[in-house]
């Protein structure tokens, strides 16, 4: 009787290889069947059986070594066209596989990932259930040193920080005896900004050029902001002279223009959409209030403002509300429209406590604009300290906000089109 040892321990290549690596068919079973198979037909001087006991551990053997090569020097990268965009835009995403080594793929799939808000055009995706991530199939056949290339065009349904990136390789050996997978690729970030509209001018303007006292004689003036033309004074530059209209009327006219602007618009945008947390959240009011902000800031920055956002709402990775302080241009605009983005469409402070943060931050030469889905005692009180301090802000109702907006207030009152999306994140 041949006694056979309590623990076989399997060649290198049978075992598997990688964490990522199983095998379909071949378990031990099959593996200890093999062998006491060659040792019995070995024993019983019969060749057949030991014949086929050597086919499946020659089998599993080749499978395993071919399996555990197969994901090796296969290179993945993902490039997107650019990686800022709007809702409604289509960004292009190149994907790319490359078997780089003399071994072929009869079969390799990758399991993109992406962020569920970015949408393959003329793709198949699947989202599971409450999943903020979408899963994209791409099946392909390597040979030596082939590379594969992938353009699809991604449709950004709305606004927020989303992602693609990584994907999962999976490949097995040519009979389907073994599988291996293997995460590969790193995320890459696409920004989907804010809907934003051309809006129109507000109801009042805070046009101090130093300080709070209005001015006699306005000191600066800006050529380019033609306000009209008067009659001529003896104090008046010669340069003023309006040629044109002093042939025209007969007498001497010379122009009028309006006083070199520099307003600080500081933007407060409130969150809340109810009273209290526990009466829930309306997202659509809390997205058209973003949008409406994004809008305001862009005008404020083309009107060669200085303009800041305060908001009583989070952005993914910090745990203080989102606040940007004064600047002008177009990198500063790039930032506001970066933050917005970013931001979580719910609150998580009192508005009326940001309110009063920013009153005693900025003062009375600062113009106020106030973007809110609803109104409240509590904002209510803080917008009559507002006015004992000397400061008018302008109002801006969104949503509920439009049917019982603050008395006393000056409204401004923005109609654009109709919201592009949902929620972001």
């Amino acid at each position: 009787m041949i006694r056979l040892p309590s623990r076989i321990r399997l060649p290198h290549t049978l075992r598997l290889s990688g964490e990522g690596d199983r095998s379909l068919y071949f378990g031990r079973f099959w593996i200890y069947g093999a062998l006491l198979l060659v040792l019995t037909g070995a024993v019983l001087d019969s060749y057949p059986t030991v014949l086929v006991g050597l086919l499946v551990l020659c089998t599993a053997a080749g499978s395993s070594l071919w399996n555990r090569y197969a994901l090796n020097d296969v290179g993945f990268e993902t490039r997107l066209s650019t990686h800022r965009a709007f809702p409604g835009d289509r960004v292009e995403l190149e994907v790319t596989l490359v078997n780089d080594k003399p071994l072929p793929l009869p079969e390799i799939t990758a399991n993109l990932t992406m962020s569920e808000a970015l949408e393959p055009d003329g793709w198949e995706s699947t989202v599971e259930g409450a999943s903020i991530n979408r899963t994209l199939d791409l099946r392909a056949s390597l040979r030596p040193f082939e590379r594969r290339t992938w353009t699809i065009a991604l449709d950004c349904r709305r606004r927020g920080p989303w992602s693609v990136g990584s994907a999962t390789l999976r490949s097995s050996d040519p009979f389907g005896f073994f599988s291996s997978r293997r995460v590969v690729g790193k995320k890459e970030e696409l920004i989907v900004y804010p809907h934003s509209w051309p809006i129109q001018e507000p109801p009042a303007r805070n046009e101090r050029l130093m300080g709070t006292l209005t001015a006699r004689r306005r000191l600066v003036t800006d050529p380019m902001r033609r306000a009209g033309v008067r009659d001529y004074h003896p104090e008046d530059p010669f340069r003023t002279i309006n040629w044109k209209a002093t042939a025209r009327t007969g007498s001497l006219k010379v122009n009028v223009n309006d006083p070199v602007v520099s307003t600080m618009v500081m933007i407060v945008l409130n969150l809340d959409t109810f009273t209290h947390y526990w009466e829930g959240l309306a997202i659509e009011q809390s997205e058209r209030a973003i949008e409406i902000a994004a809008s305001i800031a862009r005008w404020g920055i083309e009107q060669q403002m200085s303009v800041g956002l305060s908001t009583n709402g989070l952005i993914a990775g910090f745990d203080t509300p989102l606040r940007i302080p004064f600047g002008r241009g177009p990198q500063h605009e790039a930032q506001i429209m970066n933050g917005l983005a970013r931001l979580w469409a719910f609150s998580t402070v009192p508005v009326a406590q940001v309110l009063r943060q920013e009153r005693v931050r900025c003062g009375r030469e600062t113009t106020f604009v106030i973007v809110s889905p609803m109104t409240s005692s509590a904002i209510a009180s803080e917008l009559r300290l507002y006015s004992l301090a000397g400061i008018d802000p302008i109002f801006v109702p969104v949503g509920e906000a439009t049917l019982h907006p603050p008395a006393d207030l000056p409204l401004w009152p923005l109609d654009g089109p109709a919201p592009m999306t949902e929620s972001a994140a």
